[in-house]
C-alpha cells in the first residue's frame, strides 16, 4: 500500500508501507502508475517535486540496499557450510595452526573430529586440510568484501543520479 508519493519530473518516487520505494515512469500502461491514479482518487496526495539532492539522496539509498543484497547473497553462496560448523572455525584453524607448529599442542575439536569423521585420516592430513580450506575461504572472502567496500566507496563518492545508476554489480 502507498504510504507517500513525490512528484520526480515528469514520474513519481514511491514509498510504501514497507518502507521499499519505488520510481514509477508516467505511463498509462504501467500498472504502478495506475496504482498511484487510484490512491490519489481514494484522496492520497502526491508530494511537490523532489530536489536534486533529494533524489541522489535516494538513489544512493537504494543502490546502497542493493549492494549490501548482493553482498549477503554472494557471501552465502562461498560455502555449504552450516552455521554451527562455520562457528568452529576459528578454534579449527587456531588449534591446527597451533598443533603444526608444535605438536604437542591440545587440540581437542580436531581430536573430536578425527575420531568422528572416522575417514583413515592422520592428524596432519585433517590440520592441512583445515588450513588449506581456511586460506581458500579467506581468499575468495576478501576478494567478496573488497568489491563491495569498493561499490560502496564508489556509492559514496557519487554525485549524480547517473553516477549512482552507472555503479554494477558485474
Amino acid at each position: 500500500m502507498i504510504q507517500k508519493c513525490k512528484k520526480n519530473g515528469n514520474d513519481y518516487l514511491v514509498t510504501y508501507d514497507n518502507s521499499k520505494s519505488l520510481f514509477v515512469p508516467n505511463l498509462d500502461e504501467n500498472r504502478h502508475y495506475k496504482e498511484i491514479l487510484e490512491w490519489v482518487k481514494n484522496g492520497g496526495i502526491v508530494e511537490e517535486e523532489f530536489t536534486e539532492k533529494e533524489m541522489i539522496d535516494t538513489a544512493i539509498k537504494e543502490k546502497k540496499i542493493e549492494l549490501k543484497n548482493s553482498f549477503n547473497t554472494n557471501a552465502s553462496l562461498i560455502t555449504t557450510a552450516l552455521p554451527h560448523e562455520m562457528a568452529s572455525w576459528d578454534k579449527q584453524e587456531s588449534q591446527a595452526r597451533a598443533w603444526n607448529d608444535d605438536n604437542t599442542v591440545v587440540t581437542p575439536i580436531i581430536d573430536e573430529l578425527l575420531t568422528a569423521r572416522n575417514f583413515g585420516e592422520t592428524k596432519q592430513d585433517l590440520v592441512n586440510k583445515i588450513i588449506g580450506n581456511a586460506d581458500a575461504y579467506e581468499v575468495v572472502y576478501g576478494q567478496l568484501l573488497g568489491k563491495y567496500q569498493n561499490l560502496i566507496s564508489q556509492v559514496d563518492s557519487a554525485t549524480t543520479i547517473a553516477d549512482v545508476e552507472a555503479i554494477i554489480l558485474g
